[in-house]
């Protein structure tokens, strides 16, 4: 190093803002201004955000699914369903609400049955179309049950109950008919304890005919409020003193308007002994 670089050198290193081997240092951060505004600005941290990239924008992205709430109970769904307005459901009106009435009603005078006691009356819009000499209506809805008897407050050929499988027995036969009916409710109750005895229950109250309205040959279709079992093999097999009659294909069947869609049939049980 000549003498003239070795002057500049040390020069240099006198003058501010330069490192011992002649670098220019970086200035020291300025300090803030306390007079300026804040920058409010949100910055996403990207150690911490949550946020997933995607190429959708926002209303097109698919909403976020809710957790669906555990079914309540059979019990409870339909005095829930009941007591906020709800309806027996599609089978109680039109084309299939008018089919029924006319089976049973054709069905009760051709074999001069007396007397009948449902066990599901519902919400009372079938019952208004059967024509019955004596009826007993019984429904797990107090709601149900209450509208019923308000229906049909001015017919004296009329009782309703509340019912519960748990809570029943009629040892005296009080309550038994020439024939009980059980129509779009078997593959409603959800509990296999509760199905059991329902189906318990509604044998016991006949003492000629039992009738049933409802899918046999299903299984395992359900969601939330559904679901199908073949019950017939289930009454073989646990209900004595009883046996298949007959079995009405529906005409309905396996048509895919929504109005008249159904699986169900109508399943007439005698007593074993019956000719």
């Amino acid at each position: 190093m000549n003498s003239t670089q070795e002057k500049l050198r040390r020069r240099a290193r006198s003058l501010p803002g330069v490192n011992a081997v002649g670098a220019l240092l970086r200035p020291a951060p300025a300090k803030p201004d306390s007079t300026a505004e804040p920058d409010t600005t949100a910055k996403p941290d990207a150690a911490t955000s949550n946020t997933v990239a995607t190429d959708q924008p926002p209303s097109e992205q698919p909403p976020a699914k809710r957790k669906r709430r555990p079914f309540p109970g059979s019990a409870t769904f339909w005095e829930q369903r009941y007591a906020t307005g709800g309806i027996s459901g599609r089978g109680s009106r039109g084309p299939l609400a008018e089919y029924k009435a006319n089976f049973l009603n054709e069905f009760i005078a051709d074999n001069n049955v007396t007397s009948i006691t449902e066990l599901g009356c519902g919400d009372g819009v079938q019952i208004g179309m059967g024509k019955y000499p004596e009826y007993v209506g019984m429904d797990v809805s107090p709601t149900a049950v209450r509208t019923c008897v308000s229906q049909f407050a001015d017919d004296p050929t009329k009782t309703f109950l509340v019912y519960h499988s748990g809570a029943f027995a009629d040892p005296l036969k009080r309550l038994q008919s020439d024939a009980s009916m059980s129509l779009d409710v078997l593959f409603h109750l959800i509990e296999d304890e509760v199905w059991e005895a329902y189906l318990r229950d509604l044998f016991s109250l006949a003492r000629r005919f039992v009738i049933i309205y409802a899918s046999d040959d299903r299984p395992d279709s359900r969601n939330r409020a559904i679901i199908r079992r073949p019950f017939t093999k289930w009454v073989e097999d646990n209900i004595s003193g009883w046996k298949l009659h007959e079995r009405v294909e529906n005409p309905y069947r396996g048509t895919d308007d929504p109005a008249t869609k159904t699986y169900s049939d109508f399943f007439i049980y005698v007593p074993s002994d019956a000719p």
